[in-house]
């Protein structure tokens, strides 16, 4: 396999497309309601966007096998803990409102993906409640998230836009 193939597989494997993803419609969200880029508030979102999709993707997997697990595997857990090293430092570099929110959706990802529930549940095998909880973070994510720093006329317009934006994650999920 080719040099350029295995990056690509990476890409695609370690989340980096799932965290641009974010990124992206955090900028849309700036651009929508004409707010600077605060680029520690990027970093943040992109090491966090990693570091959750990461974790639920491979929690499962490499839980109680870190020893066995593939180089694929290792090379993805190396670039995940680089990743949360990089979270913990953009940590110190946004308000404590971005911090206590991101706390908030960070729950419903821990929920999503830890069997805290009876019978050794999580929130994604509740039938029918993955997407709303896969649309509500991503919604939260680049639409509050964004905007604290910039309280003033701006939440007149946010909940419009979030529920925008949870619709529109939700349609992408569907198929």
């Amino acid at each position: 396999m080719g040099a350029a193939k295995k990056l690509f597989i990476f890409y695609i494997n370690s989340s980096i497309h799932v965290a641009l993803a974010v990124i992206s419609l955090v900028v849309i969200t700036w651009l929508h309601l004409r707010i600077p880029a605060e680029k520690s508030l990027l970093l943040f979102i992109l090491f966090g966007s990693i570091c959750g999709y990461n974790f639920v993707k491979y929690a499962g997997i490499t839980g109680l096998h870190h020893r066995s697990l593939t180089k694929r595997l290792r090379f993805i857990q190396v670039f995940t803990l680089l990743c949360l090293f990089g979270f913990l430092i953009s940590v110190f570099l946004v308000e404590i409102q971005v911090l206590l929110w991101s706390a908030f959706f960070g729950l419903f990802t821990l929920l999503y993906a830890l069997p805290v529930f009876r019978k050794r549940r999580n929130l994604r095998s509740i039938s029918g409640v993955k997407i709303f909880i896969i649309a509500f973070v991503w919604a939260g994510v680049t639409v509050v998230l964004p905007v604290l720093p910039f309280k003033n006329g701006i939440f007149d317009t946010l909940l419009p836009e979030f529920l925008q934006r949870f619709l529109l994650v939700l349609v992408w999920i569907l198929p």
